[in-house]
């Protein structure tokens, strides 16, 4: 490092003594001693922006370039650095085309300049949390008949539809709790038309909306 330097445009390293007082440090009542210091130069974190164009997804939605549109704004003479790009959640890598889960998703970009800014400018991350909605399923209690006196039947998953809902290719087997069939009747009911209801599934990725049957 040129003595003459105050350090700007140095390259990344540790010079060390490379900080010293200048000439002409004097003292009628003292003596003076002078002690160099070392200067450390680092890469400067490149600015990074990202303001996605959409921000909701449904479940069963992919990622697009809408969503990882992420950028810098560093500059050299005026001209922006180029770099590379990769978006992460949980430090698992993510692209355009996946499907993520339902929940609160926070998603990492990080930038890598390239070129000649790679010297200058480190690698930098910003992060953006995406609202992905469970999808819903439309579950229907199928009509039921019975004689007075009957027992209850033992009522599965055959005693419900689910009509529409599913995505990416799904089935009911991916249901964490499947519904089931509310009857409000006993084996002593008497003759008549009962509601029979259908409730209580729950899924990390879908909801229910339940239709009565009879």
């Amino acid at each position: 490092l040129d003595p003459a330097s105050d350090g700007t445009g140095a390259a990344v390293g540790v010079y060390n003594d490379a900080i010293v007082f200048g000439a002409g440090i004097t003292s009628d009542n003292y003596n003076v001693i002078t002690v160099p210091a070392d200067l450390t130069v680092t890469l400067v974190p490149a600015t990074l922006v990202w303001a996605p164009v959409s921000t909701e997804l449904t479940y069963g939605d992919a990622w697009t370039a809408d969503h990882f549109n992420a950028d810098t704004t560093t500059e050299i003479d005026g001209v922006k650095i180029t770099g590379d790009w990769v978006y992460s959640v949980g430090g698992a890598g993510v692209v355009i085309g996946d499907n993520p889960n339902a929940g609160s998703i926070t998603v990492d970009a990080t930038f890598t300049p390239n070129g000649g800014a790679a010297g200058i400018f480190d690698v930098n991350t910003v992060s953006y949390t995406f609202a992905v909605a469970k999808a819903t399923l439309a579950v229907t209690a199928n009509d039921q008949n019975r004689s007075f006196g009957d027992d209850l039947p033992v009522y599965d998953a055959g005693d419900y539809t689910i009509t529409e809902g599913f995505v990416l290719g799904q089935d009911a087997a991916v249901i964490d709790t499947p519904p089931g069939i509310i009857d409000p009747t006993a084996k002593t009911s008497n003759v008549g038309d009962y509601t029979l209801s259908v409730g209580g599934g729950a899924d990390n990725n879908y909801d229910f909306a339940y239709t009565t049957g009879t």
